[in-house]
């Protein structure tokens, strides 16, 4: 080869290095200048290269590296825009402040002018607002009060420092023996009064009343009271003009012997008789068949089982019959609810002269959210029957609903007897299972059950 032709070889050489070059700076541009250094000093390898061996090489930049080195700068580029400002690349970061400032100073001047002219309507609403928090507080957080708000006289029942129980009975003595322990959770209120039996003057006026003779153990003054209250308000000036009493049941003694059938109200032939009534009823009539002045039939006959349907004396509302409304127990197995108030008394006994017993008890629970009253008669002929009237009373405090139940339940004598020996041998001794109301409440039947609801708003 020529002269000439090698230095236009080496002019064509230099021109090729020179447009590659060219070329891979205009690509270097486009990447970001964290690989920029990078790119610089593999140009530089490769035009040293070219320059020491003189032999066209090829300097170009793979198509896999300008994605790779596009998307790091995207990553790069975009973490660094704040994220409010994401999405709006094609404004700038100050403006964007700009328009966010001048957005914030005309709502707040919007917001100004609209309170201006309605500010009677937003204090109206932020004390509707307030009311509705203070409420729902109220309810999850009750007020707790002994002895309760309305109690009148002195109390001796304190409440526990420890489990916050009201002691029932006091821890001081006193006689006669009288406590009316109470306690008040939000507008509710829970009294019970704890006396001996009836004096014989009380007895006399009670039975006058009732025309048959009282239990032989009737404990009169006696009562278990639940009140609910709200508060009047004026709807003039919103001052507070006094109480509302929306609720208000009684458990005691004298109501419930107010609904034994009297002779005025009873069947005689369907008077339960002992199991040796008419035995005795024959030897009478054959000891007197000749004597004209003497007279076999019953005076003045009342139930002498003492057995009341008695519900408690609702004195304020009214409940609606709705057998589908049942208690919810799970509320009352709640462990985690401390029982604040509890109370067990007997209203009235009688031992039905040998032949059995008869026995009004009533019992209160009471958490913080919710009570039960559970009221038992339980009856037994000896030899005769069973019977249990059981009435339940449960009061929501938060959903203000009051639920009542009232279950008959009854069975024969002969009937429990075989239960008790099926279940606890030949050997065991039925008495013992048939003093235990509990155990006989559980083997017997149902023979009615009614439920009553009310709510109060």
């Amino acid at each position: 080869m020529s002269g000439v032709d090698k230095s236009q070889d080496g002019d064509d050489l230099s021109i090729h290095i020179k447009e590659k070059i060219t070329i891979s700076k205009k690509l270097i541009s486009d990447n970001s200048n964290d690989s920029d250094n990078e790119g610089k000093s593999e140009i530089k390898k490769s035009i040293t290269a070219q320059k020491c061996n003189k032999k066209p090489v090829n300097i170009g930049i793979d198509s896999f590296q300008i994605n790779a080195a596009r998307e790091l700068f995207q990553l790069t580029t975009s973490s660094r825009i704040p994220t409010q400002f994401r999405g709006t690349p094609s404004i700038k970061p100050q403006q964007q402040q700009q328009q966010s400032q001048t957005q914030l100073q005309s709502r707040s001047q919007s917001q100004k002018v609209d309170a201006r002219t309605n500010n009677d309507a937003v204090i109206n609403k932020d004390l509707k607002i307030k009311k509705q928090v203070d409420e729902q507080l109220q309810t999850r957080i009750p007020n707790i009060q002994v002895p309760a708000k309305s109690h009148k006289g002195k109390c001796k029942n304190p409440q526990c420092e420890h489990c916050g129980i009201v002691i029932i009975p006091s821890p001081s003595a006193s006689y006669p023996i009288s406590e009316t322990p109470s306690i008040s959770i939000n507008n509710w209120e829970i009294y019970s009064n704890r006396n001996p039996i009836l004096s014989s003057n009380e007895i006399e006026i009670l039975e006058d009343e009732l025309e048959f003779p009282v239990p032989e153990m009737i404990f009169g003054n006696n009562k278990i009271e639940v009140v609910y209250k709200v508060e009047d308000e004026n709807t003039g000036d919103g001052g507070i003009t006094g109480e509302e009493e929306k609720f208000r049941i009684v458990f005691n003694a004298s109501d419930a012997l107010r609904q034994v059938e009297n002779h005025e109200t009873i069947d005689p032939k369907k008077l339960l008789k002992v199991s040796y009534a008419n035995e005795w009823l024959s030897t009478r009539k054959e000891k007197h068949q000749n004597t004209e002045d003497v007279v076999l039939d019953i005076y003045k006959p009342f139930d002498w089982t003492y057995s009341s349907e008695y519900k408690g004396t609702v004195k304020t509302g009214k409940f609606i019959r709705d057998d589908s409304k049942e208690i919810p127990l799970n509320k009352l197995r709640d462990t985690n609810e401390p029982i604040l108030f509890f109370d067990d008394m007997v209203l009235y006994e009688d031992e039905l002269a040998d032949n059995g017993i008869s026995s009004l008890s009533v019992k209160v629970r009471v958490m913080k959210n919710c009570l039960l009253i559970l009221q038992k008669l339980f009856i037994r002929v000896d030899n005769v029957l069973l019977r249990v009237f059981d009435t339940r009373v449960y009061i929501d405090f938060e959903e203000l609903v009051i639920i009542r139940e009232f279950k008959k339940m009854e069975i024969n004598y002969d009937d429990i007897l075989k239960i008790v020996k099926r279940e606890q041998g030949s050997s065991a001794d039925p008495r013992s299972f048939l003093r235990d109301i509990n155990w006989c409440s559980s083997k017997m039947p149902v023979i009615s059950l009614e439920r009553e609801y009310m709510e109060l708003s």
